[in-house]
């Protein structure tokens, strides 16, 4: 019986190859199953939108989520209930459950949901996460993209807390040729006086995120004011879209746990996500916005809107690029 060597040889080269993608996905699963860690979520309260924050970071982090503790339960000492479960790292959402952990924990942080968290991460390598704040420039850029007929923009805000912010938004309207009506608000009681002297003058107004600016009472006044002169209201919430607002443009809280699982799982592996672009290196600028719209305030004001925009309740925006 003859043998023919080429075809012997054939077979060894398949079985090499074979032996090699065999021995290369050993590599790739221990990789993996290497950059594995552990995770324990606080969330400030069990609120809906805290939900879809964790659901997007579960979704994204390709990492053992151990346990989900809830401030709101009455859980006052949570180093013992984050012991237990020894994680890698702790996620935070929202600013209460970052303010307790980092009291009570020196393990890694990734923070979600927090306005302003440069005060409690101050002095913490170890604590990064996404902020929650969407520049002036790319609310104002959305606003006049729904609103393009808008010219003048009246400004409620507490000089106190948004000082800066209210400058940045007035650089932007200056490069866009529209004008800003400010007036700085610090007792909710002045709302009125302070909303007559802006009639006639503002095609619409910007409410900036404010403790002044977030009880009812105050926001039924603003809204009775934007209906009766045709001015609709951009804010930042989704309650002031039920009180009256015509616009809402607010960080969208499954893509920021998509982004802050980027953010955990960089800092897991030890590398630097770390950006010149940046004043604090450990603060990342959310990616996406989601753009709520009361169709029903807009038809009864019979105002003009963006055609692309007309008939949506909501629609998402990426965020990081955009002019």
């Amino acid at each position: 019986m003859s043998h023919n060597p080429d075809a012997k040889g054939r077979v060894q080269r398949k079985q090499t190859l074979i032996s090699c993608f065999i021995f290369l996905a050993l590599l790739i699963y221990q990789a993996v199953d290497v950059e594995a860690f552990d995770v324990v979520i606080v969330e400030g309260a069990g609120f809906t939108i805290y939900e879809d924050v964790i659901e997007g970071f579960k979704r994204a982090c390709d990492c053992n989520v151990k346990k989900v503790i809830v401030l709101d339960n009455g859980l006052k000492d949570i180093r013992q209930e984050i012991q237990k479960e020894q994680p890698d790292m702790i996620l935070t959402i929202g600013q209460e459950a970052l303010t307790k952990t980092r009291e009570q924990t020196n393990l890694p942080i990734t923070y979600l949901m927090v306005l302003n968290p440069e005060p409690l991460i101050e002095g913490r390598d170890d604590i990064s996460g996404v902020s929650m704040s969407i520049s002036p420039e790319k609310k104002l850029n959305a606003f006049l993209d729904i609103f393009p007929t808008t010219r003048e923009i009246g400004v409620l805000y507490n000089p106190d807390e948004s000082e800066s912010y209210v400058r940045r938004a007035r650089y932007a309207a200056q490069t866009r040729g529209v004008g800003l009506v400010e007036h700085p608000l610090r007792d909710p009681k002045d709302v009125i006086n302070v909303l007559d002297t802006m009639k006639d003058k503002i095609d619409a107004l910007w409410v900036m995120p404010s403790k002044t600016l977030s009880d009812i009472e105050t926001m039924e006044i603003i809204s009775f004011f934007s209906m009766n002169n045709r001015v609709p209201v951009l804010s930042y919430t989704d309650w002031h879209l039920k009180i009256g607002a015509a616009v809402v443009l607010n960080v969208d809280p499954y893509e920021m746990g998509v982004q802050g699982a980027q953010v955990a799982r960089t800092n897991h592996k030890g590398l630097s996500a770390r950006s010149k672009d940046i004043r604090n290196s450990s603060v990342s600028d959310v990616r996406y916005a989601r753009v709520s719209i009361n169709q029903g305030v807009i038809k009864k004001m019979e105002i003009a809107i963006n055609e692309k925009y007309r008939n949506k309740a909501s629609t998402r925006i990426y965020l990081i690029g955009r002019r």
